[in-house]
Order: structure tokens, then sequence, then C-alpha cells
């Protein structure tokens, strides 16, 4: 995420191209949405147990734990397109190029399922922690019958934008609740929230009647190809900047001391 901050300020400067990344994590992390704080949504003794880090998120929202999964990102400047110009047209077309890019594959997606939340009576926004970033679609977003697969946000600066998204290939992103501070009874309702309103890539394929085998590899590259098309981008492959490059170490840096100070390391 600190190379999503780098591209976004090289794209709205114009010193970029438009963008689309995928990329996954090693170690496991929790990204905490931007107006979060890790004190109040996060137990530093477990996360220091189960070694993973955690982050800041540049948009907004709630606490999501990055396990097994393809996290994508799209940035771009405001003038780059009529897609591109507002906040709701951007999602609505980003949300229509991955509803094209899972169905390529057989993958029967709806787009947002209301009431999603309604369940979800113990925690509310507020609390500590804050309820499950999953347990609620927009309009835009996919889901698998009322579970959503796609979760996305959207940060919009004064000139482009960035749009990234968690997309759980396992279950493992429920093992967020391992590292909340919550009592058995919370962790145990947050889990079954979690459960109930979100669905990873592996148990869709797994289910009878789905695709015969899958090579996440191939996947990535067959759903960028359609995320472009889709989107009317046309591109290559590339690499950072210098600049870039070492924007991101500073913010990785800057990052690294904080996440020290919390952990107790």
């Amino acid at each position: 995420m600190a190379v999503d901050a780098a591209i976004l300020r090289a794209v709205e400067a114009g010193e970029s191209p438009p963008t689309l990344r995928f990329y996954g994590w090693s170690p496991w992390c929790v990204s905490l949405g931007h107006f979060q704080k890790p004190e109040r949504e996060l137990d530093a003794a477990a996360l220091r147990e189960g070694g993973w880090d955690f982050v800041t998120r540049p948009t907004g929202g709630r606490a999501v734990l990055h396990a097994e999964e393809i996290t994508y990102s799209i940035l771009a400047r405001k003038d780059e397109a009529p897609w591109c110009e507002t906040l709701a047209v951007s999602y609505e077309r980003i949300g229509s190029a991955w509803a094209a890019a899972l169905d390529g594959f057989g993958l029967d997606m709806v787009r947002g399922v209301s009431g999603m939340s309604d369940e979800f009576a113990p925690l509310r926004e507020g609390d500590s922690p804050a309820p499950p970033c999953f347990a609620s679609s927009a309009r835009s977003e996919l889901a698998f019958g009322a579970r959503k697969v796609v979760g996305s946000a959207q940060r919009r600066t004064r000139e482009a934008f960035v749009q990234h998204g968690s997309i759980p290939v396992t279950p493992d992103h429920e093992r967020l609740v391992e590292v909340l501070p919550l009592d058995a009874a919370g962790r145990s309702e947050y889990l079954r929230v979690l459960r109930t309103h979100a669905i990873s890539l592996g148990e869709i394929t797994a289910l009878p009647g789905a695709v015969d085998s899958v090579d996440w590899t191939v996947w990535e590259r067959r759903m960028a190809a359609t995320l472009l098309v889709e989107l009317g981008v046309t591109g290559s492959e590339g690499a950072l900047t210098a600049e870039e490059s070492a924007f991101a170490d500073r913010r990785e840096a800057e990052h690294r001391d904080k996440q020290r100070v919390f952990l107790g390391e």
C-alpha cells in the first residue's frame, strides 16, 4: 500500500500513467481504514504472536485481514476518461468490469446485496472494534448469492483517485477475529457475521458444478486483461519509477516505526 501511495502521487502529478496492480501479502497483514486507530481496533499481543503486520489504508472502511487473497488497485487521474470523473461513476464502472472478469470464469456474480449488515446487532459503528468490512455491501460491489466476494474502497484526491480491493481466495480472512480485542462471545458473533456475509473464490470454485481446476496465476492475468478491456484502457506491464520506489520506501519506513511502537518491539 506504500507503493499505491507512491503511484497515486505520481499519477496526480502527471508523471505516471493509469495503473492496475495485483498483489499479495507476506506475512499476512491487517489493514485498517484511514480513520481507525490500532490501539482501539487491534490486540497488539495477538498480532505479535501471529507474526502478522498491520497497516493503515489510504481509504476508509474497517479492518480487513489480507491473508490468502488477490489484492488489486486501480489508479488514474480524474480527467483520464469520462468514467474517472466522479466517485459514483468510477465505482460503478469498476464494479461492472470486475463482474465481467469473474463471469469469464463461469462464476455467477450479482451486484451489491442490500441489508447485508442488518443481522449484526452486537457491534455498531463507533463500537470497538468496528463491524467487519465484509459485513456490508455497496450497490456496485460483487456478491455470490448473498455473500460478498470483492470488497473495495476508493480515495479521491484533487486530481486523481485510487480504488483498491480485497478478493479472498481462501476463508483465512475470517481469522481476523484472532487479533481483535473481543471476548469469546464477541469473537463468535464477529466470526458468524464474516461467514454469513463473505465468501472466498476458493469456496465458490469448490461448489458442485463450478470450474474444474484453478490456476490462480492464470486467473490473475485473465482478470487483468478483462478489466483493462472493460475500462477501455490499453497498456503494458511496467515497473516503478525511481521516484515512486524512493517514496514507497520512505512511507514504509515511517509505518514500520509506528508499528514497532504499537507492538512494543
